[in-house]
C-alpha cells in the first residue's frame, strides 16, 4: 500500500515486506496452535511470508495486499514471479487487492493482520484497516495480529543520515523508494484494537513484538 504525505512525498510499504526465509519462529507456533477453521483472509500479505503455515489452519485462505504488490513480479518463494502466479497454482488460495476487499460480500472465520500497522504512518488508517476487517468477519470470528514495538535495528535507523521523523515512527529515504517504520507501544496496539471495535482476549509479549487475539465485540 501507498501514502502520500506531504512534503514527505510517496510511503511505499510494500518494501517493508520481508522473505518467507525470514520467519519468526515464536509467531510459526502460535499459528500451528490455532483452531482449523473454513474461511481466512490474509490482510496486507506482503511477500506471502506464512501462506504455508496459514493454509494448514484454513480450507480456503484469501490474500490481501495493494494492488502493485499483488500484481508485481518479485523475490517470491525462491523465484522471481507475482503473488497472483503463486495463488493460482492452489485451488485453496485467491489473491485480490484492498479495493477489492472492500467490495467483497464474503465472511471470514478468522483474519491475519501480521507486521502491518507499524508500517502505516497515519493513524487514522490503521483504524481503519482494523473497522474494515471487524466488519468482514463472522460475529464468532477471530483476529490474529502482531507488530514489532522494540528492536535494536530501531534505534540504528533512527539515526541513519536519511531518515526522518515523522509522528510516531521514522521515514527512510532509500534507493527503492520511501519506507516509514512506526513504533507502537502494546498498550497503545491493544488500544487501537479496542477503538475499531475489538474485544482483546490474549496478549503475548516476546522478544520485543506483541501478539493480539481478538474478536469483534
Amino acid at each position: 500500500m501507498r501514502y502520500r504525505i506531504p512534503k514527505y512525498g510517496i510511503i511505499r510499504s510494500e518494501n517493508a515486506a520481508k522473505p518467507v526465509a525470514q520467519k519468526n519462529k515464536f509467531l510459526l507456533g502460535l499459528i500451528s496452535e490455532l483452531a482449523p477453521v473454513e474461511n481466512t483472509v490474509d490482510y496486507g500479505t506482503g511477500k506471502l511470508r506464512y501462506l504455508t503455515e496459514i493454509l494448514q489452519t484454513t480450507n480456503q485462505l484469501t490474500v490481501v495486499d495493494s494492488l502493485v504488490q499483488i500484481e508485481r513480479e518479485q523475490k517470491l518463494h525462491e523465484k522471481t514471479c507475482s503473488i497472483k502466479d503463486i495463488v493460482e497454482a492452489k485451488n485453496s488460495v485467491r489473491a485480490i487487492n484492498t479495493k477489492e476487499f472492500i467490495e467483497l460480500s464474503d465472511e471470514f472465520d478468522r483474519a491475519f493482520l501480521l507486521n502491518v500497522l507499524q508500517i502505516i504512518p497515519i493513524p487514522k488508517i490503521r483504524i481503519e484497516i482494523l473497522r474494515r476487517i471487524r466488519r468482514k468477519l463472522r460475529r464468532d470470528g477471530e483476529i490474529f495480529s502482531c507488530v514489532q514495538y522494540r528492536n535494536s535495528d530501531f534505534t540504528r535507523m533512527a539515526a541513519m543520515h536519511n531518515a526522518r521523523q515523522f509522528r510516531d515512527g521514522i521515514i527512510i529515504d532509500h534507493l527503492r523508494g520511501t519506507s516509514f517504520y512506526g513504533f507502537i507501544s502494546p498498550d497503545q496496539l491493544q488500544a487501537l484494537f479496542e477503538l475499531a471495535g475489538f474485544s482483546v482476549e490474549k496478549r503475548d509479549l516476546h522478544e520485543g513484538t506483541c501478539y493480539i487475539r481478538a474478536r469483534p465485540v
